[in-house]
């Protein structure tokens, strides 16, 4: 999950969401993968930023 995360973390978002929804865009991303794999995260978009801002 770690390597998902640092992909999806460095995607050139800017190409697919405008500028000011770049973070949001990353975290949705990574929900996405996330439920696609079978997994869900049940965790507030803060939380989670907090989270990937230490990864």
């Amino acid at each position: 999950i770690k390597a998902l995360v640092e992909k999806l973390t460095n995607i050139p978002i800017e190409r697919y969401a405008p500028k000011e929804f770049a973070e949001h865009g990353k975290l949705y991303a990574l929900r996405t993968a996330l439920q696609k794999m079978g997994l869900s995260i049940d965790i507030s978009s803060k939380s989670l930023e907090k989270y990937l801002e230490k990864v």
